[in-house]
C-alpha cells in the first residue's frame, strides 16, 4: 500500500530531477507552482534557500566517489577552484536528472538531517552549520604558497551564504567558511531602554576560501570534503572519524523564488521547511501505515 501511494511521487521527482523544501503551512502548493516567481512587488525579491545535511558512514563509497563523477565542479574562477582543492572541499552542482541514489539520500529520515527553508531577500545572508561542535581541531590553512598550522578548541563550523537573484530568474550563491571557537565571553549591545547581553565566541573567516555560483532553481548545490585529505579544513568540516558512529556529511542546497504567503523572518534565521519529497513520503506514510 504504502509503495504505491508514493509511486507517483518517485515518477515526479525523476522526470522534474530535483527536489525542493515546502512550507508546512502550504502542503499542497504545487511543486511547479514553486517554481514560478512570486507575483507580489513587496515579495519580488525574495528567495528561499533550501538545505539538508546528509549523514552517511565515513567509508561511503556514494559519497566518496559515485556522486561527484555526476557533479560538474567546474564552478567560479581557477583560482577559487585551486584554493578549495588545496584545502579539502569538494564543491559542486548537479542539474539535470538527479541519481536515484542522491534522491534516496534526500527522502531518508535516517540520511537527511535536519532539512531547512531559510527565506532571505536578495542580496541577504545566513550562516548554515556543518555539523557538531568539535572540542578540539586541527588543519593545516593553504593559503597562496603558504601552510599555516591551525588548532581550535571547541569550534563550530559553519558556512556563510548570500544570495542574490539574477537578472536571467538565476541565484547567486557567495559561500564562505567561518570557525566560531574558544570560550564563549559576554559581550553588551545597545537595544531601546538599555543593553542586551549577548554570549559570543571568536570568529574565524577564512575570506580566501570564498566562492560563487550561479544556479537556477533546477540545479543543487553540494558541498563535502575530501576523504583523503585528513589535515584539511574540508575534512574537519564534513568528515568525522571521532564520531560514534564514525561520519561524512555532504551539505546541499538549492535556491527558489519564495512565493506570496511563506511565513517570513527576514533575519535569515527561519528554519521550518522539510524537503518537498521527505514532507510527501511522510504525508505517504501517515495515510497508508499509521505505525510506520
Amino acid at each position: 500500500m504504502r509503495a504505491v501511494g508514493l509511486l507517483p511521487l518517485v515518477l515526479l521527482l525523476l522526470a522534474s530531477g530535483c527536489a525542493t523544501i515546502d512550507e508546512p503551512r502550504q502542503a499542497n502548493t504545487s511543486f511547479f507552482d514553486r517554481l514560478h516567481p512570486a507575483q507580489d512587488p513587496q515579495h519580488d525579491d525574495l528567495i528561499a534557500l533550501e538545505m539538508a545535511l546528509i549523514e552517511r558512514p565515513i567509508y561511503d563509497a556514494y559519497l566518496d566517489k559515485d556522486l561527484w563523477s555526476v557533479v560538474d565542479e567546474r564552478l567560479g574562477s581557477l583560482a577559487s577552484r585551486s584554493a578549495l582543492q588545496a584545502n579539502g572541499f569538494k564543491v559542486g552542482e548537479l542539474g539535470g536528472v538527479a541519481p536515484a541514489e542522491f534522491m534516496r539520500m534526500l527522502t531518508s529520515n535516517r540520511s537527511c538531517i535536519n532539512p531547512r527553508s531559510i527565506t532571505l531577500r536578495s542580496g541577504g545572508s545566513t550562516k548554515l552549520v556543518l555539523g557538531p561542535a568539535l572540542e578540539h581541531s586541527r588543519f593545516d590553512l593553504v593559503q597562496d604558497t603558504s601552510v599555516r598550522p591551525t588548532d581550535f578548541d571547541k569550534v563550530q563550523y559553519e558556512l556563510m551564504v548570500s544570495a542574490t537573484l539574477t537578472n536571467d530568474g538565476r541565484t547567486c550563491l557567495k559561500c564562505t567558511p567561518q570557525a566560531r571557537h574558544g570560550e564563549e565571553t559576554t559581550t553588551f549591545h545597545p537595544v531601546p531602554g538599555g543593553w542586551l547581553p549577548r554570549q559570543e565566541q571568536q570568529l574565524e573567516i577564512f575570506s580566501g576560501l570564498t566562492w560563487e555560483i550561479t544556479v537556477s532553481p533546477s540545479q543543487f548545490v553540494v558541498v563535502g570534503g575530501q576523504m583523503d585529505m585528513p589535515e584539511s579544513l574540508g575534512h574537519e568540516c564534513f568528515i568525522r572519524a571521532g564520531e560514534t558512529p564514525p561520519v561524512r556529511r555532504l551539505l546541499v542546497m538549492r535556491p527558489i523564488r519564495a512565493m506570496p504567503g511563506l511565513s517570513l523572518d527576514l533575519s535569515g534565521r527561519n528554519a521550518v521547511a522539510p524537503v518537498l519529497a521527505i514532507q510527501a513520503a511522510d504525508s505517504a506514510r501517515d495515510v497508508s501505515n499509521p505505525h510506520y
